[in-house]
């Protein structure tokens, strides 16, 4: 959210308005269908109603984090990394997020509901250990739930 104080200082020196975003939603939508394409996930295969507001609510949460920054693409030169999804939370802690991989969606597997497996996924996927979300408590509030969207992006 934006500083009322600096937001007024703003109005009253004709600035042009401060917005909490860092993107525009081109952008951000752009950096969206990079991370579909890049999985090959096409939102128009789901063919359920349910499934399609699911998906939009999905995507219309995921681009607004994109557009507050608190999600970046990023290709490591580092094969073992590859395409990276890195969330930035709101405490200062950066996550990265590893390419998806058979040993990650194996970790996944071995949750028992669908929580304990997206926390195990991301814990395994940004190189920390499974159980690093959950039993860290490094992300809460908004910033959980954001990873609990991301964590649907590789579960598709």
């Amino acid at each position: 959210m934006v500083d009322e104080k600096i937001q007024k200082e703003a109005v009253e020196k004709k600035l042009p308005p401060i917005s909490e975003y860092k993107l525009s939603v081109v952008a951000a939508k752009e950096i969206f269908q990079e991370i579909l394409d890049f999985y090959d996930i096409d939102f128009e295969d789901i063919v359920n109603d349910q499934g399609k507001e699911g998906a939009e609510t999905l995507r219309n949460k995921l681009i607004r984090a994109i557009r507050k920054g608190k999600i970046e693409t990023h290709m490591s030169d580092d094969p073992e990394k590859g395409f990276q999804i890195i969330q930035n939370s709101s405490t200062g802690i950066t996550l990265a997020y590893n390419e998806y991989n058979a040993t990650s969606a194996e970790e996944s597997d071995k949750g028992k509901g669908i929580s304990a497996m997206q926390y195990r996924l991301l814990g395994s996927l940004c190189g920390k250990g499974t159980d690093y979300i959950k039993n860290r408590k490094i992300l809460r509030g908004p910033d959980l739930k954001l990873a609990e969207y991301i964590a649907v992006i590789f579960l598709l």
